[in-house]
């Protein structure tokens, strides 16, 4: 019986599987383990009441500041963006209305004309 079992060792394929079946059952152990490890550290925390979680109350008291902060910031970039706007456009019209205006005194200034000449003279 020795005999037939040494053939199957000596099998490339069946060693490698061997192993990886190896390592695999390993890994599941050791998952099983942290899942189990997990589960105590949920049971507990459960058994914490929220409010008396220090670290969670600060995680969140932070969120919440953070929050504010943020809604502030975007409250003033939206006026800034809106002061901005407006600005840009008083700028455009002024422009335009200084063309007009140019324009317009050009068509108000008197045309030149030619000079008049003294009549008195030519008849001497």
């Amino acid at each position: 019986m020795y005999e037939s079992q040494v053939p199957l060792l000596e099998n490339e394929e069946l060693l490698q599987t061997l192993q990886t079946s190896r390592r695999t059952a390993l890994e599941a152990t050791q998952q099983l383990s942290t899942s189990r490890q997990t589960e105590a550290e949920i049971d507990e925390a459960r058994q914490v009441p929220l409010l008396e979680n220090e670290e969670l109350l600060q995680t969140l008291q932070t969120s919440r500041r953070t929050a504010l902060e943020a809604t502030q910031q975007l409250s003033t970039s939206r006026q800034t963006e809106a002061e901005i706007d407006e600005a840009r456009q008083v700028s455009v019209y002024a422009r335009l209305i200084d063309g007009r205006t140019e324009k317009t005194q050009k068509m108000m200034r008197p045309k030149r004309r030619a000079p008049l000449i003294n009549v008195h003279r030519k008849c001497k």
